[in-house]
């Protein structure tokens, strides 16, 4: 089954012109980079809900503030422009704190895979360059169980009250970061801090799968961010009144890119959630009003195996975005629970070209209306 009423060639060329029109707003060459699309957003959505976690609530005015504390704690600790540092950190407002702190300071972060642990963690330190990392007390753990960890390695702590560690584990940890935070100031860093900065340095590097070989560094730049959030607000209309649900690791593309970057181009507030719960699903989203998610295949394919309920489609959620759905999950799934707008992609993290379905067209991945629009300009 598809549309009944088909999206035509031309309105699905008008979006992909939107798209290309948003991607190229930004150059290699320019100094606006993620610290400023921070600033802005907090300047331009001060009161609106940028983070939700449980009890703890931050609009954007607010979310600024605790990055800035961080910005200036790091600072005062040694860090500039260029610098490399690791984070391994569950989803919690603390990892968007820590991350995008460093930001505002151009220090290019290593997002660690918070299951790892042994030669992949050395490996993915060592091929980033990564001389310091902030560990999250619930990842620990990983680093207490990995011998051969650099001696020259700076550890700083993120405590975690639901997942504290052992005293011994802590003592990997030559500083409290939080606490340091704590105690700086709230005001944006000068820009000078990061000067040289341009659009086209590393910002991120996030690990592939690691499918053949230990995984793969990919070079997330400011542009390319800046791009992701621009290029799908525009895919997906999102409003400031929108509410993305972000279960999947904050250290993987497709929640720090595709939810993260485009949540702070909007406006829009990111509901998190440690890990993704098949029972806690459908109850998160009607608490808080979650209009978007971000999904792999299998994900809707575990909430397919829940019972059906009368409410099935009582619900807010109206818009999906991912890769691996197969389409006879895809027809369960709108006659279980409604309609909805699916942007199912193909493209990873590291590629350089990528495909989106913005016809709502049953197990497609997108086309190419018009090809003259490409640059190429014949069939292959």
């Amino acid at each position: 089954m598809n549309l009944s009423t088909p999206i035509s060639r031309e309105q699905t060329q008008a979006k992909l012109d939107r798209r290309s029109a948003a991607g190229s707003r930004h150059r290699a060459s320019q100094t606006y980079a993620t610290a400023e699309r921070v600033e802005e957003s907090a300047q331009r959505f001060a009161g609106r809900p940028c983070l939700i976690y449980g009890q703890e609530h931050y609009t954007y005015a607010q979310m600024n503030q605790q990055v800035n504390q961080v910005a200036h704690a790091a600072r005062a600790l040694g860090l500039r422009c260029g610098d490399v540092v690791a984070l391994a950190m569950e989803n919690r407002p603390a990892f968007f704190f820590a991350w995008l702190g460093l930001a505002k300071l151009g220090v290019t972060v290593t997002f660690l895979n918070t299951n790892v642990s042994g030669k992949p963690l050395l490996h993915a330190l060592a091929v980033t360059g990564s001389a310091r990392v902030i560990i999250g007390e619930e990842c620990l753990a990983n680093f207490s169980a990995t011998a051969g960890l650099p001696t020259d390695l700076a550890c700083w702590l993120w405590p975690d009250a639901e997942r504290p560690a052992s005293a011994e584990q802590r003592s990997l940890c030559t500083l409290d970061l939080q606490a340091a935070a704590a105690a700086a100031s709230t005001d944006n860093p000068p820009a000078q801090w990061r000067q040289g900065l341009v659009a086209s340095r590393p910002a991120l590097y996030i690990f592939t799968s690691g499918t053949t070989g230990l995984p793969k560094a990919a070079i997330i730049s400011h542009a390319r961010w800046l791009m992701t959030g621009d290029v799908m607000q525009v895919t997906m209309d999102v409003q400031a009144s929108d509410c993305f649900y972000c279960f999947l690791p904050l250290y993987h593309g497709a929640a720090s890119l595709s939810a993260g970057a485009t949540a702070l181009a909007a406006g829009a507030s990111l509901l998190l959630r440690r890990k993704f719960s098949r029972r806690e699903f459908w109850p998160d989203v009607r608490r808080h009003q979650v209009t978007l998610c971000q999904y792999v295949g299998e994900i809707c394919r575990f909430l397919l195996t829940e019972p059906p309920r009368p409410d099935d489609r009582d619900h807010t959620l109206r818009k999906m975005v991912g890769a691996g759905l197969a389409p006879e999950i895809w027809q369960q799934w709108v006659s279980r629970f409604g309609e909805f707008q699916i942007f199912e992609g193909w493209g990873s993290t590291e590629a350089n070209t990528n495909t989106i379905n913005l016809d709502n067209w049953m197990g497609s991945c997108g086309r190419v209306p018009f090809w003259e629009k490409t640059n190429r300009t014949a069939l292959p």
